[in-house]
């Protein structure tokens, strides 16, 4: 509710009733004269019936024109303030302290609209409570006891809030508590949180660079201190001269090259301490700074007590502050042994160039199939002319790809698993036999070794394969095997031949000499050696000489029988010969029926009687 004092010519209470906005609702507002003059003794205020009886009313009716046009521009501007207040971005509270001798009866009587946006509380909720109903931390922090100061001392309050601490600002907020009739107070406030945390951030920062101006004044002090040490133990040859030649500075590396102190160096002309042969070389190297302004590198020898040393040196421009050339640095620093070095490591990287050609040449034309693979996920790295001529693929493509890439996919499975087993094995692993499939050569069969790399750290790294072909092998020892089996089938053929001879003596007889050991099998080659040479040579007699049989068992003597038993059957005679008076003895013993076979003593006599009968015969 906001009150204004009444018009000079009103003597009286008067309700009048204005419509203000939304956010308050209907208002009364009441002009009250206080020290207005007594009325009339014969006026008469009625409020009952709102009519106001006086004596001279006709004397007033003009009064009543003036105060109706005062009230209406009143009005008008009460509506002026209230639109201004009311589109305020700033809070603005009225309070009523109903009880000047409590500040607990601060009672919150308007508000503006932003009120509601800083607080956060809708404006309606909190009109018609107190302070401490609204806010009742703020009594803590002494506010409502500052507000009924205002009010009752009449002197304003200015103050800020600020919530958080020295490093970090929460919340901040701007007051200003002014007097107001009727003892009423008018507070004012905004949220300066945002002008508080820059404040504090801009302080920080401001802390934070002088601290490290000092820091930086200290470290560059620090550095400068460190470069005059370093300057003076560097093991370069440091060194500033003007463009005439003059050292501005001289390091004791480049003292001691030149044999002086650096002292006594400060000043002086190069040309006045080396020979001229090597100031013209630094002459040229210093004036193609000076026209390019770009650093120079160059090699330089100076002659030192063990000899001629190599320096490596760097000349670069030194700038003044309007960015032209005063003087040339230099840096030079002493690469006797470097270049030995790089003369003797060219030199190595050149054998060792040399040994790689060698070692790829033997690698690619080994007679095997060579080729290694990338533990990790199998990938060819190397693959050699031999595994070209197996596999029928060339290295460009194969190298990088895996076995599913090459192989088919069963031929495939069966390789990656058994190089997972040798690579976590971490040992060398030989397959005697195993086929794989050619893109050209077909199937083949190949003896496979497999070998793990491990690096320092015993890790597999790469697998090393190395495949040798046996199909070619295979197939010879084969043919050898099948022409071995002939050899000894026509040997055995000829053995038989020669350990049972059968020879023609005349047209009617036919000689069968028997020397070594008579088994079951010879016994049959026997029976069927003379079988067939009686059948051939149509013999009538068929001596069979057993002088160089050594034993003669019931299975020799049983063979004999049945031999002779059979070429009777053919219509001739057995006449055996040779036997030895041991082996007639054996014969008699084992009860032998030689019925039918003649014999005889010795082989001639045994010829001699077969003619006889041949002849007889005849």
């Amino acid at each position: 509710m906001f009150r204004a004092a009444a018009p000079p010519l009103c003597w009286a209470t008067s309700q009048i009733s204005f419509f203000v906005p939304p956010y308050t609702g209907q208002k009364e507002f009441s002009w009250v004269k206080k020290s207005r003059p007594q009325p009339p003794a014969n006026g008469i205020i009625t409020k009952a019936s709102s009519t106001v009886r006086r004596q001279a009313m006709e004397e007033s009716a003009p009064s009543i024109a003036t105060l109706t046009a005062e009230n209406l521009a009143l009005r008008r501007e009460l509506e002026r303030y209230r639109s201004i207040v009311h589109q305020l971005h700033i809070g603005v509270y009225i309070y009523e302290l109903e009880d000047s001798a409590d500040d607990r009866t601060l009672m919150m009587i308007d508000a503006n609209p932003a009120v509601e946006q800083l607080t956060g509380i809708p404006t309606g909720e909190q009109i018609g409570k107190t302070l401490d109903q609204n806010f009742p931390g703020l009594r803590d922090q002494g506010i409502p006891q500052a507000y009924a100061r205002v009010v009752t001392t009449g002197e304003n309050l200015e103050t800020e809030s600020v919530y958080g601490d020295e490093r970090v600002i929460n919340a901040a907020f701007y007051v200003r508590a002014v007097p107001l009739p009727n003892n009423e107070v008018g507070v004012f406030f905004d949220n300066i949180t945002l002008r508080k945390q820059t404040e504090l951030a801009l302080k920080q920062l401001n802390a934070e660079l002088e601290q490290r101006v000092a820091e930086r004044t200290a470290a560059l002090q620090h550095s400068q201190n460190l470069l005059c040490h370093v300057l003076d133990y560097a093991p370069a040859a440091i060194s500033i001269k003007d463009l005439e030649g003059r050292f501005m500075l001289v390091n004791q590396r480049a003292a001691d090259l030149l044999g002086m102190k650096a002292t006594e160096l400060v000043g002086k002309l190069d040309h006045e301490l080396l020979p001229p042969e090597h100031i013209a070389k630094w002459r040229r190297a210093e004036d193609k700074v000076v026209r390019t302004g770009q650093p120079v590198v160059q090699q330089d020898t100076i002659p030192q007590s063990d000899g001629v040393h190599t320096f490596l040196s760097s000349r670069t421009p030194v700038f003044n502050d309007e960015n032209q050339i005063y003087a040339i640095g230099a840096v030079s620093t002493d690469i006797s042994e470097r270049v030995k070095d790089e003369d003797e490591l060219l030199r190595t990287t050149e054998a060792l160039r040399e040994s790689q050609q060698l070692l790829r040449t033997i690698f690619q034309h080994l007679p095997v199939a060579v080729l290694l693979k990338a533990a990790e996920d199998g990938r060819f790295v190397l693959w050699n002319h031999g595994c070209e001529r197996l596999f029928g693929r060339s290295a460009d493509d194969v190298i990088g790809k895996n076995d599913y890439d090459i192989f088919p996919r069963e031929q495939a499975d069966r390789f990656r698993a058994k190089d997972v087993e040798v690579l976590q094995a971490k040992r060398a692993h030989e397959i005697a036999e195993e086929f794989v499939q050619s893109a050209t050569l077909g199937q083949r069969i190949v003896r496979t070794n497999k070998i793990p790399i491990v690096n320092e750290h015993d890790e597999a790294t790469h697998l090393l394969t190395i495949c040798t072909d046996l199909t070619d092998e295979k197939r010879a020892a084969q043919e050898r095997a099948d022409l071995q089996n002939q050899i000894i089938e026509a040997q055995q053929h000829a053995l038989r031949e020669l350990s049972t001879p059968l020879l023609p003596l005349s047209n009617k007889v036919v000689l069968m000499p028997i020397i070594g050991t008579i088994d079951s099998r010879r016994a049959s080659q026997v029976m069927e050696t003379l079988l067939q040479g009686v059948a051939q040579h149509n013999a009538e007699i068929a001596i069979v000489d057993i002088t160089g049989v050594q034993v003669v068992d019931t299975q020799v003597a049983n063979a004999f029988i049945q031999s002779a038993r059979a070429v009777q059957l053919l219509g001739a005679q057995v006449l055996l010969t040779g036997i030895r008076p041991e082996v007639a003895q054996t014969l008699v013993q084992l009860g032998v029926d030689l019925e039918g076979v003649l014999s005889r003593g010795s082989l001639q006599a045994g010829i001699a009687h077969a003619l006889r009968l041949a002849r007889s015969a005849a």
